[in-house]
């Protein structure tokens, strides 16, 4: 079996690599987030509100898609 590399080939694995490096960057987010306030929020209704607000403000300075 043989492959030929196409233009189509190089925008999947382009596509791929642009959502593997968008996920990641969501995910070290999210792990910073439980890092930095799950330690400090007492309530578990605070969770919601409190990484709503932190988002949008990553959201923000980073300039990261919804």
């Amino acid at each position: 079996m043989s492959f030929r590399i196409t233009s189509n080939t190089i925008r999947i694995e382009t596509f791929f690599h642009a959502n593997f490096l968008w996920l990641r960057s969501k995910r070290e987010l999210i792990e910073k987030f439980n890092y930095e306030n799950l330690p400090i929020l007492d309530n578990t209704d605070d969770i919601t509100p409190a990484f709503d607000k932190y988002w949008s403000e990553e959201r923000k300075t980073r300039h990261l898609a919804t």
